[in-house]
């Protein structure tokens, strides 16, 4: 009767396993202490890039030149020339060989805020460095999701809220930081709305 009551004990009783069962894999271990370090890393990096934005405002006036910017930004002299003359970074374009652009200090403090954030908005396209360039911006639609453009669309709609309905030549360039002369051009190409009064054009947005 003993022995009977014994075996049926050592039959209910679990068997120990010979490996117990993993908590967590390494990958999982990997990637959760990965994500805590890329997110540490990013803020401290956020940190750094503000405390520099702060030193080039405090520096620098309120129009910088190319060169100045190329300098500031740690940048090759093409992919500045490629951020002025593709409008990702606003300027004042003369035209003239020497000191062409004319760029506010403010912009370029937002461009290296932005530019590790989205990275691919100030990519130079592909083949640009091996080639003659290409002026070529990729559009917002590739950079940008539907809500982003939304909540831009807002924000430029409350800075416009202070001019009328119909702007001139002259409040399209000082809002949008190009020259006047691209702005003709934009309605050349009927790139904006635009309508002729009194052999003048005027814009609405």
């Amino acid at each position: 009767m003993e022995r009977t009551e014994r075996t049926q004990e050592r039959t209910q009783a679990p068997i120990p396993l010979l490996f117990p069962a993993p908590q967590k894999t390494f990958g999982e271990n990997y990637a959760q202490t990965s994500a805590v370090d890329h997110n540490i890393v990013r803020e401290v990096q956020s940190m750094i890039t503000e405390k520099y934005c702060r030193e080039v405002l405090a520096e620098y006036p309120e129009y910088i030149t190319k060169e100045q910017m190329y300098s500031i930004c740690h940048i090759s002299k093409k992919t500045c020339l490629f951020l002025l003359e593709s409008g990702l970074v606003p300027s004042v374009d003369s035209g003239k060989k020497t000191r062409r652009f004319k760029v506010k200090t403010a912009d370029v403090v937002q461009y290296l805020r932005e530019r590790d954030d989205y990275p691919e908005l100030y990519k130079a396209p592909d083949g640009f460095y091996k080639s003659a360039g290409c002026k070529k911006a990729p559009s917002f639609d590739e950079v940008f999701t539907k809500s982003d453009l939304v909540t831009m669309r807002k924000y430029y709609e409350e800075l416009l809220t202070n001019y009328s309905d119909v702007m001139s030549i002259e409040q399209v360039a000082e809002f949008t930081g190009y020259c006047k002369t691209s702005v003709r051009a934009w309605c050349s190409k009927q790139e904006v709305k635009c309508f002729l009064i009194r052999q003048r054009f005027a814009y609405r947005f």
